[in-house]
């Protein structure tokens, strides 16, 4: 269990999800975005604090 974040006395449960991509090859900045946004949205999927790399 992780502890709290505490923020004006009021108690917080902090969870981060995190898409990542790399370009192997050129490519655009919107194909990138969209493996990113892919990854993101892979990661939420299989629950809280993950991470998901698209290559």
């Amino acid at each position: 269990m992780q502890t709290p974040w505490v923020f004006n006395e009021v108690s917080l449960d902090v969870t981060t999800s995190i898409g990542l991509t790399f370009a192997n090859q050129p490519t655009t900045k919107e194909t990138i975005l969209k493996k990113a946004d892919n990854a993101l949205s892979q990661t939420k999927e299989d629950g809280k604090n993950t991470t998901r790399t698209l290559i």
